[in-house]
């Protein structure tokens, strides 16, 4: 079994940690909040740190790890309301773009391994993890873990990769895809129309740099939502397996995360993946997202803490995420070993994972970035409810012009 790996010792600096729970601690148990979805996956590592971490320091208190389910979403919130009864984690797995919330609120701390995860990891993860200063210095909060944009999940029963090259060719198919247009997160769904937009500068941190309403994004929502709506049903990815199942959806726009779902759903020799159609000749530019471990400010042991969260985005343990969950890398393409390379290389999946991560810009992170999602949800949603068959570019640049004043208040 390729679990445990040679050369894993080394992966694990253990400095300080015979010092943390005090003399008098036999017993340290470190608490993981970790997606429901990944932590089978993970906890023969954990096992593995802890048997490493034990057998270099016999003496010290020996260490125990609870993974408690919790999504990435939502796990800097449960942070805020579970901090002061004392039942916070020490560590926990998050979307990367609720760490400015959990740095500005004070309830995740800097990382403590910045150079080494600065030498591992891409230059867009680094950017996902960092708070940026006034004056461009940036501190990270967070230990990348895997990078994800989006794509189409489908049916191969029902479609070719043919017919989703374009809009133009899944018209022709007759099938439909499912696409979140009515209500939240619709605004994140439907991004990839905006190719040529500027959302806070090119890479996300300039709050003064915004503008919705170029050419080809004007065009490209007049034309989705005039042309090419009847090839959409309004649906989440988790609320179409049904659909899915049944047939009246052929596809799902979705992230790496909804991938087992659909396997389970369809069986894993039906499903096949696509970056997401092409629409007025051009690729769309579909917001990528990053996972990262950050580290609780009221964690008791904040530096075994740290030493989880590095081992846990090492290289081996990010190859075990996507041999088992086809979760691609934040590592530096320079630092893939053979071994992700080999998983990555003549994989359909993980290649078209990768394909859209290439063609995808990655969500802002900034404070701003929240007065973004409840106009853009509103206004998507309008484009969708009373203005698809008939909408004109007089509707999408008022639209757009909403946003826009609401970002920038």
């Amino acid at each position: 079994m390729k679990m445990l790996r040679k050369g894993l010792l080394g992966l694990i600096t253990v400095m300080g940690l015979t010092s943390c729970g005090g003399a008098n601690v036999d017993e340290i148990t470190l608490v993981v909040y970790e997606d429901k979805s990944n932590i089978e996956v993970l906890r023969d590592w954990g096992d593995t740190f802890t048997a490493n971490y034990k057998k270099q320091h016999p003496l010290a208190p020996k260490i125990t790890i609870e993974w408690v389910q919790q999504a990435e979403a939502s796990a800097i919130e449960k942070m805020q309301n579970e901090n002061p009864t004392g039942n916070g984690p020490d560590i926990a797995a998050v979307t990367h773009d609720t760490i400015i919330n959990g740095a500005n609120s004070g309830i995740i701390s800097p990382i403590t391994f910045d150079y080494e995860v600065k030498a591992l990891m891409s230059e867009d993860a680094l950017n996902a993890v960092s708070k940026v200063a006034d004056n461009g210095n940036k501190t990270l909060y967070g230990y990348p873990i895997t990078a994800e944009s989006q794509v189409i999940m489908y049916n191969k029963d029902e479609l070719q990769a043919s017919d989703l090259e374009s809009f133009d060719t899944l018209l022709a198919s007759g099938k439909k895809i499912a696409i979140k247009e009515s209500k939240d997160p619709n605004g994140y769904y439907n991004f990839g129309f905006f190719t040529d937009s500027v959302v806070f500068g090119e890479d996300g941190t300039d709050k003064s740099s915004v503008n919705l309403q170029t050419p080809n994004a004007v065009a490209n929502l007049v034309k989705f939502y005039h042309d090419y709506h009847s090839t959409v049903l309004d649906l989440s990815p988790d609320e179409s397996v049904s659909s899915l199942t049944s047939k009246q959806v052929a596809g799902v726009l979705s992230s790496p995360y909804y991938l087992a779902t659909v396997k389970k759903a369809l069986g894993e020799d039906k499903v096949g993946v696509h970056v997401l159609p092409k629409i007025n000749g051009e690729n769309q530019r579909p917001l990528s997202g990053y996972k990262a471990y950050v580290v609780n400010s009221y964690s008791r042991y904040p530096a075994i803490a740290n030493e989880l969260a590095k081992f846990l985005v090492s290289p081996d343990v990010q190859w075990q995420r996507l041999h088992s969950l086809n979760y691609l890398p934040s590592l530096a393409e320079e630092n893939f070993t053979s071994d992700i390379r080999e998983e990555i290389e003549g994989n359909p999946i993980n290649e078209t994972f990768l394909a859209s991560l290439a063609m995808s810009r990655r969500m802002p992170s900034i404070d701003a970035m929240s007065n973004f999602w409840s106009p853009t949800n509103r206004v998507i949603g309008d484009f969708w409810s009373n203005n698809r068959g008939t909408i004109t570019e007089a509707i999408v640049k008022s639209g757009l012009t909403e946003i826009e004043n609401a970002i920038k208040q």
